[in-house]
């Protein structure tokens, strides 16, 4: 598969691994010392059960919704409360429907008064996922930052950038190309190229940065360029950025 081509929706398809796990069993002890629901007369295990069922119920469909909702909004605001909206209201449904396991409490609740139940928790929930995806966002942009040098080279990413042709920006990825692999790394574009500030390269469009000495030809397209690398690669230029290709003597 050529890298270059590779679907953003790729990208943002949702993982599960041992991080995750911990969070939801962290969240879940938590909620089990809450007073939701009658529990009384159910044992801790019991609620720690319920909890972390309705954690993970949660916890996928925030994200599988997410995932589906950044392929057609661009906007982080419109995503997240419709993602919201649809939880709260799929998440309550099938939290109603585990009374009939016994593992909710099996209390009758007209549905709309118990829609409204469940929507203070699902704000504390969602709340708490958005924070930790803050945060994780924040850690990464820091990670980005950090550039590692020894006597001869600079690294980004472990990846040599006296050695990278291309950088194509992917939604929250970043898609990095040299002359033998690309690495696919979660970082804004602008961080990059802050990091290859020393690099014969510009900035062409908005989604990409290029080594000049990659570059075969440009061509002028009525208005528009269009820049071919020597692999044969064909990176559009914005209009913006012609006149600092030409100030650079790339044109």
């Amino acid at each position: 598969m050529n890298g270059l081509n590779m679907s953003p929706t790729v990208l943002l398809k949702p993982t599960f691994n041992i991080n995750n796990l911990i969070f939801l069993l962290t969240l879940s002890l938590l909620l089990s010392l809450g007073s939701a629901f009658n529990m009384s007369h159910i044992n801790y295990a019991h609620k720690l059960l319920m909890w972390l069922s309705i954690s993970t119920i949660i916890y996928f469909q925030w994200h599988l919704y997410k995932f589906a909702f950044n392929k057609i909004f661009n906007n982080k605001v419109c995503i997240l409360c419709l993602t919201f909206i649809l939880i709260w209201l799929n998440s309550t449904w099938q939290i109603n429907s585990l009374k009939l396991t016994g593992l909710v409490p099996k209390v009758y609740d007209p549905y709309f008064e118990f829609l409204w139940f469940m929507l203070p928790i699902m704000l504390s929930v969602c709340s708490i996922f958005i924070f930790t995806e803050f945060i994780e966002n924040i850690n990464i942009k820091d990670k980005t930052l950090k550039k590692h040098k020894d006597i001869k080279n600079q690294f980004f990413y472990g990846i040599d950038t006296s050695q990278i042709q291309t950088i194509n920006s992917q939604q929250h990825y970043i898609l990095i190309s040299t002359s033998e692999k690309t690495e696919l790394i979660r970082s804004p574009l602008k961080s990059a190229i802050k990091a290859l500030n020393a690099e014969n390269g510009l900035q062409v469009h908005k989604s990409w940065w290029v080594r000049r000495d990659c570059i075969a030809f440009i061509k002028r397209n009525n208005r528009d360029f269009k820049i071919t690398l020597k692999n044969g690669t064909i990176i559009p230029v914005s209009r913006t950025r012609i006149e600092e290709l030409k100030s650079k003597g790339w044109m």
